[in-house]
């Protein structure tokens, strides 16, 4: 947030409205709050600590693309490349809670 003076702000001010000065946050709160929790999952989507996922084996034969996958092979699907993919989020490098 400190790199990101707007979000910083933007945030602040929900903050604000649905907390004020007076007391803590707490869970319940969340639920009024969109905008922590497009930051939290863009933070997700932004900083993935996994470049691939977990290895799954097919329980079947596949085709994917033209390409014949049989039984048992290992699938990891590259997060990386779904969570930075253009056609899905604009501008996938930079960090913007707008992306949901």
């Amino acid at each position: 947030l400190v790199a990101n003076p707007v979000i910083q702000a933007s945030l602040q001010a929900e903050i604000d409205v649905v907390i004020g000065e007076d007391r803590l946050l707490t869970f319940y709160d969340c639920e009024h709050m969109p905008y922590m929790r497009c930051l939290i999952i863009e933070t997700i989507r932004w900083g993935s600590s996994m470049p691939v996922d977990a290895p799954h084996w097919l329980s079947e034969d596949d085709y994917y693309k033209g390409f014949y996958l049989p039984v048992g092979s290992m699938i990891m699907a590259n997060q990386r490349a779904m969570l930075h993919d253009s056609l899905v989020y604009p501008n996938p490098s930079v960090f913007s809670p707008d992306h949901f």
